[in-house]
Order: structure tokens, then C-alpha cells, then sequence
């Protein structure tokens, strides 16, 4: 028999003996796909054990993964800014369509310091409420 034949067959017959399941109860060799012992009945594989909020230092990652600027779902919020503010802009574009007093260089030259309030604003919560959380 060829030597790479012959170290074939004898990893197959490895694999069969290695995946023998143990019993830890009565110690019976059971199938490797058996889920309880034919002889006593226990179960050969602990159930698997769910992570808790309290099991990391940040929680679950799908939570923390959603946080933007510290704020839990912080992505709906910047996207509310957002809207807001192209609201408003559409607002005062409309207003100054029909009224002189509302000039077009005033709404861009108020742009700015509007984005630098919104943003400040958010950053703040986030700051207050990553302090709540201590």
C-alpha cells in the first residue's frame, strides 16, 4: 500500500475513535451526534450559556455598536439634526422668496454658527449622559 494511502486510512480510523462522546455521569461511549447518554440518559453537552447586560465592561456589542456620540440609537438623532436643519433651511428659503427682510446671504451666513449650536448641543448630551451612566 502506498505510504500517503496508508496514513489516510490510518487518520480515518483516528477520526472514528476520537469522536467517541463520554458520558460524565456514568462514563458509557456514546455517538458523536448523540445529544443524551443511552445509558443513563444525562445530557453529554451543557447547554450553551447566554452572555447578560453585567458579562462585559461596555454590555453586549450590538448595543454599544449603536451608540453615536454616547447616545444610545445617537444615529436617529444626528439624523434628526440633520432633518431639522433642512427644515429650517428650507424654511427661511421659502420665507425669503416672499418677504425682503430675509435675504438669502443672511440664511447661508447663519448656516454655521447653527451647525456649530447643533453639534455642541449633541455633544454635550452625549457627555451628560455618559456621566449619568456611572
Amino acid at each position: 500500500m502506498p505510504k500517503v494511502l496508508r496514513a489516510y486510512t490510518s487518520n480515518i480510523r483516528a477520526w472514528s475513535v476520537c469522536c467517541l462522546v463520554y458520558c460524565t455521569v456514568c462514563g458509557e461511549k456514546n455517538d458523536d451526534d448523540a445529544k443524551v447518554c443511552s445509558n443513563c440518559g444525562a445530557p453529554l453537552y451543557s447547554p450553551k450559556r447566554t452572555s447578560s447586560r453585567n458579562d462585559n465592561c461596555f454590555g453586549p456589542r450590538e448595543e454599544w455598536e449603536e451608540e453615536c456620540f454616547g447616545v444610545p440609537h445617537g444615529n436617529i438623532i444626528v439624523g434628526a439634526f440633520f432633518g431639522a436643519l433642512l427644515i429650517l433651511i428650507g424654511i427661511f428659503w421659502l420665507l425669503s422668496l416672499y418677504y425682503e427682510w430675509i435675504s438669502v446671504e443672511k440664511l447661508w451666513a447663519s448656516i454655521g454658527p447653527l451647525f456649530v449650536i447643533l453639534l455642541g448641543l449633541l455633544i454635550v448630551i452625549g457627555v451628560l449622559y455618559q456621566l449619568s451612566r456611572r
